[in-house]
């Protein structure tokens, strides 16, 4: 028999006692954070005053030591020894180190990001928007960057009649009405439609130009706020050299190179000559006679195009869905691209849905097409088609371009093996577009379209009046879905719609899917960690965007019967009464100092206004990251005064949409959602100090019982 001594047994008891106790407080100071919501520490306000954005760039500063130039190797047979500067911006990519816009393209998250415009506020209706533009930025000759010269360089997209109008640099189906300037660093733009891609579409492609001494398309149209401004330019008889240098005052910080050298050349063949010979550091494309060697690096950028099948919804065969269906389910998409490869085609990747994989919204979850040859031939047999006598159910016209009739030739054999007997009609490229896009005489047409960073180019493509619509697609719930996607400007609401527009069209085949075409550029492996290429093919550099915890902060923004969306802080304020008022709203996540004893993510937003006794509704929008860390059903208000916390009432939700929405009046607000495993805590508690109670009490049973055990041996033996 083994027995514990007496110390053993107080010391086990002793432990026992001090797990038991430091859990008790634990769990009763969660429960207390559960019930009354109480901080550690008290809130405090923090001023818009306060609200300070730093941008720090990530710069290898060796290389920054030691390479002083960039040189830009570009061509275009646009331009020749008598082009004028005008033209050498127009038809290069030399414009993005040049100037800057109202919100840029984050091309690794595919997100808006402040630039000129630090953030923005928008119309549920998305016909209005608020800009609120950043302050101390100076064009290159010296003028101040500020609300009028926003308005300036968009009333001349916009009005023929302006001093500076350029019917080269105007928009199509632009449904701007105005721009309003309504202080020095505060702008609104109204339009005469929904246009809630406007920051995806417009707002990252209109360079913000210096109206002081602008006249047209002389030299002043190379004076922005960018990082480098315009030097010299160097004519020769078979290129052209721009010469830009350094802006030391830059609002990101000091520019990487002290010189960027742009060399255009007037022929493509030269211009691959001085790639081969090393002579430069980047080129804006992927020419194949281009021999790779350990000095380039090859990366591929986000923009491109995506090539489809063109399908006649009209024709007898054709409009049937599983005859679509089939026609995807036949190709083997990974082996046509090895097959394009190998006869010089570069940047192929599977395009898998109607979201190219850079483009914002894409649901990744559909499984698009996998090459499935015994799926496509029971679909063309539900669909009424059996094969004949020589194996082929019906016959299929494919209408391609003389120099791209390759990309036919290889579709061919797999139309084949399902039993469709194809034949292929080369045209000329305006024959081929003409006898497609505007006589609607085809049944299947191969063509690209270029492809853009924002889902609303699929109205284009998907809507029954969409203007590349060739094939005469219509399905009403595409339609209402698509219009909803065009005027939401709330991204939680656009992600919704946008996912049932990938699921309709995964149903319904409307095009033939094939591949996207990555563009690629040359860019020399000892600046590949500085430059970094945008859209259009246009150059910029590694900047990132440091901000403190505060940044999101928007300062009295006047509600007047309408609601507004207030993007940063993912909240929708709607006016209740007839009573004007401003508001303040401002959002952070967890600080330290309020919950120091806890891990986990916590949002705060701080919301007040100018009236006590306004009313309004607060719709917040949640993301998919606080699904998992958040209660959403539990909204909570905190009281200075009391130093808690109070669950409010909810007045509407949606889980699709992904919105709470309550009731506030006047004054000043804080509320956060409630933090799951707090709660999930609170619910076991009872669970956890039954377990704990019950191996306490084991533990006495078994001191006690060994004492009882010890006195009996004891007493047997007279000791």
């Amino acid at each position: 028999m083994i027995f514990i001594t007496k110390s053993k047994q107080m010391a086990i008891l002793l432990v026992f006692i001090l797990i038991f106790s430091y859990l008790s407080t634990t769990f009763a100071f969660e429960i207390s954070l559960v019930t009354n919501h109480s901080l550690p520490t008290k809130i405090t306000t923090t001023p818009a005053s306060n609200v300070n954005l730093s941008m720090n760039t990530k710069i290898n500063q060796k290389i920054v030591q030691s390479t002083q130039v960039l040189r830009v190797l570009d061509s275009t047979p646009l331009i020749d020894k008598e082009s004028k500067l005008y033209d050498l911006v127009k038809y290069s990519s030399l414009s993005s180190p040049i100037f800057d816009t109202l919100v840029d393209y984050d091309f690794e998250t595919g997100n808006i990001i402040p630039s000129l415009a630090l953030n923005w506020v928008v119309s549920n209706d998305s016909k209005q928007w608020l800009f609120i533009l950043r302050e101390n930025v100076w064009f290159h000759d010296g003028s101040k960057f500020n609300g009028s010269a926003v308005k300036f360089n968009y009333d001349r997209l916009i009005d023929p009649s302006h001093p500076a109008y350029s019917s080269d640099e105007t928009f199509d189906n632009f449904p701007l009405e105005s721009i309003d300037v309504i202080s020095e660093y505060r702008v609104i733009f109204r339009f005469s439609t929904s246009f809630a891609p406007f920051l995806e579409v417009q707002a990252p492609d209109v360079e913000i130009k210096s109206p002081i001494n602008f006249q047209g398309v002389n030299i002043s149209t190379l004076i922005g706020t960018g990082p480098y401004q315009y030097d010299q330019i160097v004519k020769e008889e078979d290129k052209q050299t721009l010469i830009l240098t350094r802006n030391p005052s830059y609002f990101r910080g000091i520019p990487p190179f002290e010189k960027i050298y742009y060399i255009i050349f007037y022929d493509f063949e030269d211009c691959s000559v001085a790639i081969n010979a090393n002579l430069g550091d980047v080129a804006p494309f992927d020419p194949p006679e281009v021999n790779f060697t350990e000095y380039w690096d090859l990366p591929f950028t986000s923009a491109g195009q995506i090539h489809l099948g063109w399908l006649n919804h009209q024709h007898q065969i054709l409009s049937n869905h599983k005859v679509r269906l089939a026609l995807n389910f036949a190709v083997d998409k990974f082996q046509y691209m090895s097959e394009l490869n190998a006869i010089g085609y570069r940047g192929k990747t599977v395009f898998q849905s109607f979201f190219p994989r850079f483009l914002s919204y894409r649901n990744d979850s559909l499984p698009g097409y996998p090459y499935n040859v015994t799926k496509a031939n029971e679909l063309l047999d539900e669909a009424g088609y059996p094969r004949d006598n020589n194996g082929y159910r019906f016959n299929l016209e494919i209408i391609v371009s003389n120099s791209t009739r390759e990309r036919a030739d290889f579709l061919v054999g797999y139309f084949d093996t399902i039993g469709i007997n194809c034949t292929i009609l080369a045209l000329p490229f305006i024959d081929a577009v003409n006898k497609t896009f505007f006589q609607g005489e085809f049944e299947l047409a191969l063509f690209h379209i270029t492809q853009l960073h924002n889902p609303s180019f699929l109205h284009w493509l998907l809507h029954s009046t969409g203007q590349f619509n060739a094939g005469n697609y219509s399905n009403q719930l595409m339609d209402q879905v698509l219009e909803l996607s065009f005027t939401s400007p709330i991204h939680q609401e656009r992600e919704y719609y946008n996912s049932m527009i990938q699921t309709i069209a995964q149903d319904e085949a409307p095009y033939l899917l094939l591949f996207e075409n990555l563009n690629q550029y040359c860019r020399a492996n000892h600046v590949s960690s500085v430059v970094k290429v945008n859209k259009n093919y246009s150059f910029g550099f590694n900047y990132s965007l440091s901000v403190n915890s505060e940044i999101f902060v928007y300062t009295d923004i006047p509600i007047s019967s309408v609601s507004l969306y207030f993007p940063f802080t993912d909240t929708l304020i709607t006016q209740l009464d007839e009573n004007n008022f401003n508001i303040n709203i401002s959002m952070s996540y967890e600080l330290e100092q309020y919950f120091q004893s806890f891990q986990g993510t916590g949002k705060f937003i701080q919301v007040s206004t100018d009236q006590k006794n306004a009313k309004y509704r607060l719709r917040y929008y949640y993301n998919s990251f606080e699904v998992e860390k958040l209660f959403l059903d539990q909204l909570y208000s905190y009281n200075q005064n009391s130093n808690s916390w109070s669950l409010l009432d909810i007045i509407s939700s949606n889980s699709s949409l992904r919105y709470i929405e309550v009731e506030l009046k006047g004054g000043l607000h804080f509320l956060s959602l409630g933090r799951k495993f707090i709660f999930i805590t609170y619910k076991l508690v009872p669970i956890i100090s039954l377990l704990f109670g019950s191996v306490l009490v084991f533990g006495v049973v078994i001191v006690f019982y060994n004492q009882l055990q010890i006195n009996r041996f004891k007493r047997r033996y007279n000791l």
